[in-house]
């Protein structure tokens, strides 16, 4: 064998050797190839939920309709704490991309920390379906970013009729400084012909007797609350009473919360709220049954769209190769009636459903049919 003879077949042998070497290591980074799963065999998918803070009540909510849906898959949370801000939600997104390799992420609940974190799920090229998010900004967040609750465009259309329709001719609005609040203030503003005074509160906020002085001095005939803080929204429900305020109170899904009456401590009655309306269908009612066998309580707000939320990611695992990628594209394929209502995703990824209008009477929400 000559020289060259042998250089040649050297470089022939170091070549295939290097490809091979190549996709052992591009298969095994969990990158390209399928859904990685754990020694159980369980595929990792990401929640990132307020777990602390002042919309920890909704996380709760929300991880137990995930939890009650898992035993319907091979998937594995790994949970991480938002604190509904975006500063926490976004190492916590880089971590369950980057360190604990999900496959798909459920979250966030609310809209700024989802807004801050779509951008990186979106360059890591990883879903987000969110049950709770329902900024209008949202809607061109990404071809990533899906959500199983409507957008605020369609609740706050559906509020300024509902105050319309019952006869009420100004309105006031209250609503947190957050991208929820002002998305929804938007809205209202836009649809309601005399918004008189229009007031903001940070979400930590326990004193909102300056807004409300400002809002009696208008003398509205209602009141419209925006608020994903139990707290901050019993506070403003207490004060409303506390000054005297006469303008008969409405407030967001945001309100739909036990906690919320529990920190108005009475001043929630006679609020009139808009809300998702629950399918009665078989799946809508076996979902119910099955919360309420599991927790002893009634499924609360965003429970149901947490629910669904699992198995549209389960759906989407089955439909596709596998991989983040995969799974993303194939949301866009996947309709079903879902328990809390119809998923079908339009190009944006959002939904449609129809909303209810309650009323809180005797320390409880009941249906209300203006």
């Amino acid at each position: 064998m000559d020289t060259s003879t042998f250089r040649s077949r050297s470089i022939i042998l170091f070549s295939v050797l290097f490809v091979l070497l190549f996709l052992i290591i591009g298969c095994g980074s969990g990158v390209t190839g399928k859904a990685v799963a754990d020694k159980q065999g369980l595929i990792k998918i990401g929640a990132l939920l307020p777990l602390s803070g002042n919309a920890a009540a909704y996380g709760d909510n929300v991880k137990k309709g995930i939890e009650l849906a898992l035993a319907n898959t091979d998937f594995k949370v790994i949970y991480e704490d938002s604190k509904c801000n975006g500063p926490d939600a976004v190492p916590a997104v880089r971590k369950l991309i980057d360190v604990d390799n999900v496959v798909a992420i459920i979250g966030e609940l609310c809209s700024g920390a989802s807004l801050a974190a779509s951008p990186i799920a979106k360059e890591a090229g990883i879903a987000m379906i969110s049950p709770a998010s329902t900024s209008p900004d949202l809607t061109n967040a990404g071809e990533h970013f899906f959500r199983t609750v409507p957008s605020d465009a369609l609740q706050g259309v559906e509020a300024a009729k509902l105050v319309k329709s019952l006869g009420y001719n100004s309105l006031a609005v209250l609503y947190v400084n957050d991208d929820y609040g002002v998305g929804f203030d938007n809205v209202l503003k836009g649809n309601f012909d005399n918004v008189v005074i229009s007031e903001s509160f940070e979400k930590e906020a326990i004193d909102l007797r300056t807004q409300l002085t400002k809002i009696k001095e208008k003398s509205p005939e209602a009141i419209f609350i925006i608020s994903n803080s139990p707290r901050a929204a019993g506070a403003a429900l207490k004060q409303v009473k506390e000054l005297g305020i006469s303008a008969h109170v409405f407030g967001s899904d945001g309100l739909k919360d036990q906690s919320v009456l529990d920190a108005a401590e009475g001043a929630g009655e006679g609020m009139i709220l808009t809300f998702l309306a629950q399918p009665d269908t078989l799946i809508g009612k076996q979902f119910t049954q099955k919360f309420k066998e599991a927790y002893n309580m009634d499924p609360p707000i965003f429970a149901a769209e947490a629910y669904d939320a699992v198995l549209v990611l389960n759906e989407a695992v089955l439909k596709s190769d596998g991989t983040k990628v995969g799974i993303m594209w194939a949301l866009n394929d996947i309709s079903f009636d879902g328990a809390s209502g119809k998923i079908d995703f339009d190009a944006n990824g959002d939904v449609v459903k129809p909303y209810n209008v309650l009323k809180v009477e005797n320390g409880r929400f009941v249906k209300f049919n203006p």
